[in-house]
């Protein structure tokens, strides 16, 4: 007989499939707690320092005139945006905030 199973039974239940199934299962479980907690400990405050204390990306606008102005290659600027702003190049200038990231 089939027997079907909630997915969201217990991983004893589980047992009937041998004994390695609700292990594999509980680690799965645990190593996704561990990577939540350290997502939110370290991840985030690198990405606040990034956005809220980083000055090294220009906006569009500012990057244009530059290039205009001073013949710069357009590809060598930071330009903000989304990746761009909660990134490590925000805030590349900043060694004491690079060392403490």
């Amino acid at each position: 007989m089939i027997q079907q199973l909630n997915i969201t039974c217990e991983t004893l239940q589980l047992d009937f499939l041998g004994s390695g199934f609700p292990l594999f299962f509980e680690f799965i479980k645990y190593s996704i707690a561990i990577l939540l907690v350290l997502l939110i400990s370290s991840g985030s405050f690198n990405i606040f320092s990034n956005a809220l204390l980083g000055t090294d990306c220009v906006s569009a606008e500012t990057a244009k005139e530059l290039v205009d102005e001073y013949s710069l290659d357009p590809d060598g600027l930071c330009v903000q945006n989304w990746a761009t702003i909660t990134s490590l190049v925000n805030k590349r200038g900043n060694v004491k905030l690079l060392k403490l990231q």
